[in-house]
């Protein structure tokens, strides 16, 4: 049990309403715990890698917070009226190579946490703003305050990974950065640029659970105010973009 979540009154909402708003809730709890696994076999695999004390301890707090959300949505999905269920996860498999092992590990960090994580905070922001009632609002706000530390540690540790890149080389993995914000863009199910307007009136965004029309409004603006300039700062992103790309990237 994790302690400050308020009370929850199932009475008040339908439950073919509690059942749908659990089955969201049940899917963020296995998304959540596959970070949990790869970020506890992150923890490994940066000592391989020689990172930092200071990299290698943000990566076992990281783990611990993981943890902590799969706690988060376990209780959501229990105050809804429904048994919280995790399935198992293969832990990745890394290349042995050297080289290869440092481009696998500059993507997970770059990609997956500089981007991935970072766009996940617009998706939350937007959702726990609609969110009505109190033990939403908190769950949402518990996993918001822990992945704007995740997205930063994938800046820091990033930057310290690529430390001794080119700057062609660094750029190199723009395209690659493309295709993850891609990839949430099919996951949502829209495209994020042609995103209707924000409804946000319905129960089930009460319950924490906002339309792909909500989350899209959010990864878009997460994009914009967050992950860009992280890649600038990385120096990623290149050093002219064209003036329509996010256009035809479909997220601006």
């Amino acid at each position: 049990m994790i302690e400050g979540a308020p009370p929850f009154d199932g009475v008040a909402y339908a439950p073919e309403l509690r059942a749908e708003a659990a089955s969201a809730w049940q899917s963020l709890l296995l998304q959540e715990h596959v970070s949990q696994v790869a970020a506890e076999q992150l923890v490994g695999d940066l000592g391989r890698f020689h990172a930092p004390h200071a990299i290698v301890a943000s990566a076992r707090r990281i783990a611990g917070e993981e943890a902590r959300h799969v706690g988060v949505c376990s209780q959501v999905v229990a105050a809804l009226g429904f048994e919280p269920r995790l399935a198992p996860v293969a832990p990745r498999a890394l290349p042995t190579a050297q080289r290869h092992f440092e481009r696998a590990m500059v993507d997970i960090l770059v990609i997956g946490f500089a981007v991935g994580e970072t766009m996940s905070v617009g998706g939350f922001v937007a959702g726990r703003a609609l969110a009505q009632e109190p033990l939403a609002r908190w769950a949402l706000g518990e996993l918001l305050r822990d992945e704007v530390g995740h997205g930063a540690f994938g800046e820091e540790a990033g930057a310290w990974a690529m430390r001794g890149w080119s700057a062609e080389r660094r750029r190199s993995k723009w395209p690659r950065c493309v295709a993850a914000m891609e990839s949430v863009e099919r996951r949502v199910g829209g495209r994020l640029g042609e995103c209707a307007d924000e409804r946000g009136e319905g129960a089930l965004e009460a319950l924490g659970v906002p339309d792909a029309v909500v989350v899209g409004k959010g990864l878009l603006r997460a994009v914009a105010r967050w992950v860009l300039p992280r890649l600038e700062r990385m120096g990623v992103l290149p050093v002219r973009l064209p003036s329509d790309a996010w256009t035809r990237l479909r997220v601006g």
